[in-house]
C-alpha cells in the first residue's frame, strides 16, 4: 500500500511557547518528589498508653523471652563446661 505524500508536517513550536531544559527538569523532578504523597496519606491513630508504659511492656517482653532462651540453652551450656 502507497503512503500518501499529503500528510501534514509537524512544525516545531516557537522558543518562546516552549520550556527550556533546566526547566523542564526541575518541573519533573519536583513532581517526582512530591508523588508518594499523593499515594500515601497520613492517618492519625489513637495512643492509649503513653511512651513510657509502651517501652516498659517491651523491656518486660524482652527480658521474658531472655529467661526462655537462658532456660533452655542455659541448661546445655552448663552440661558443656
Amino acid at each position: 500500500m502507497a503512503r500518501r505524500s499529503s500528510a501534514k508536517k509537524q512544525t516545531l513550536k516557537s522558543p518562546e511557547k516552549t520550556k527550556s531544559a533546566p526547566v523542564a527538569f526541575f518541573h519533573g523532578f519536583l513532581s517526582g518528589m512530591t508523588s508518594p504523597s499523593y499515594l500515601y496519606t497520613f492517618r492519625e491513630y489513637s495512643v492509649k498508653r503513653s511512651d513510657t508504659d509502651s517501652m516498659r511492656s517491651d523491656w518486660l517482653k524482652i527480658g521474658n523471652d531472655f529467661r526462655k532462651v537462658m532456660s533452655k540453652y542455659g541448661e546445655t551450656a552448663d552440661q558443656a563446661t
